[in-house]
């Protein structure tokens, strides 16, 4: 992780800036980069039969018709299947473990309901 390298080789003032809101810089890319993808959502249907992974973001289409975009944010955020866990990227373990050692800031985001995803390969 960038955190790690940038801790060994700066100085101390350029290194407590940086590993304070190195974070928050990736979740915004992150998010940038997610909300570009779910635009392409409209080729959803034709692929839902062709892989478990496209039924499942298939799913998430009838779980977001007829709301609201703040209520469309709010399920993305918390309760989409495989989008959530990918917005949320401080609900990892791995990534909490960091973000404590560096102290690191970390956007004020909504829970993500836990659910167990499976890989199909």
């Amino acid at each position: 992780m960038m955190l790690e390298f940038h801790h060994h080789f700066s100085n101390k003032l350029q290194k407590n800036i940086f590993s304070k809101v190195e974070f928050l810089m990736a979740e915004v890319l992150n998010m940038t980069w997610t909300f570009n993808q779910l635009i392409k959502l409209k080729s959803l249907k034709s692929l839902k039969n062709k892989h478990p992974f496209f039924e499942v973001m298939y799913s998430t289409v009838d779980l977001l018709k007829g709301q609201s975009p703040l209520q469309v944010l709010h399920q993305l955020f918390t309760s989409a299947p495989y989008i959530s866990s990918n917005l949320h990227l401080s609900a990892h373990q791995h990534v909490q473990e960091m973000l404590v050692r560096y102290g690191a800031f970390k956007m004020p985001l909504p829970e993500t309901k836990k659910v167990v995803l499976t890989c199909t390969a």
